[in-house]
């Protein structure tokens, strides 16, 4: 739920050209998390990779709070948080 809830909000912010690049970077990113958690649905290198787009994301995209509350929310009942790298 937590990839196809970023997978959106990228989407939608994609249409936006200051922001189309980053969103094409995003993207890949959730490629790669998504491989990774079909491997092992408990990688924590995934879920932490979640967390830092989720929170990159937060903060370009301001209007979209309530979303991102709940992709934090579901990311926390996914695994322990984890201190940045």
């Amino acid at each position: 739920m937590v990839l196809r809830t970023l997978q959106k909000l990228i989407i939608e912010a994609r249409k936006d050209p200051q922001h189309r690049q980053v969103a094409d970077q995003g993207m890949r990113i959730l490629v790669d998390v998504q491989r990774a958690l079909a491997a092992n649905k408990a990688d924590p290198g995934a879920i932490q990779w979640l967390r830092q787009l989720a929170l990159t994301w937060n903060t370009k995209i301001r209007n979209q709070g309530l979303k991102f509350r709940r992709v934090f929310e579901l990311l926390d009942q996914a695994g322990p948080k984890t201190p940045p790298r």
